[in-house]
């Protein structure tokens, strides 16, 4: 008899039936980072995370400024560098994936429907705004936080597309107003 049930209780563990399934990391912070990453890291720190980039460019943004782009292929994550001060450190102030693998701790990422992310994370509001003369995007945006600077915050952007009301981008950007 007592045989019997130990066998039962091992072929129930190694089903899974007794041990509950794995609970996938949150890996998309809302307002914080993304794949374990977080805006404010530096180039060094974000390596240690998620290892050498697959490429990278550098371009001149719209006021004169440099900022620094990373691509990660196997994850489809890209991350933007900016020094916030002349002689400081490249610093992460974007975070973005299309991967449906990043996801909060509630479910929320790329392919989940509005409705949920909406209920999922608080302070979510969502519209719809031209982006050219002929072109209309949807987007969904958390309230945002206060990054310890005077004059800017850190936000998330999820990217919603108008057929499916789906999540199809996620974004988290250190903003300077």
């Amino acid at each position: 008899m007592r045989t019997r049930r130990l066998t039962l209780i091992a072929g129930l563990a190694l089903t899974g039936s007794l041990v509950g399934p794995a609970v996938a990391p949150a890996v998309l912070e809302p307002d914080l980072g993304l794949a374990g990453a977080k805006l404010g890291m530096t180039t060094q720190e974000v390596v240690s995370v998620l290892g050498n980039p697959t490429t990278k460019d550098t371009r001149t943004d719209d006021n004169g400024g440099r900022e620094v782009h990373w691509y990660y292929n196997a994850t489809r994550i890209k991350v933007e560098f900016r020094k916030p001060e002349p002689g400081s450190p490249d610093i992460v102030t974007r975070l973005a994936t299309r991967s449906g693998k990043e996801r909060t701790a509630g479910g929320v990422g790329v392919g989940t429907p509005e409705r949920k992310l909406r209920s999922s994370i608080r302070g979510v509001s969502c519209r719809e705004f031209r982006v050219s003369r002929t072109r209309t995007q949807r987007a969904c945006f958390t309230r945002g936080r206060s990054n310890g600077s005077a004059i800017g915050r850190d936000q998330t952007v999820f990217d919603v597309s108008r057929k499916t009301r789906r999540i199809t981008a996620v974004s988290v950007s250190r903003f300077y107003d």
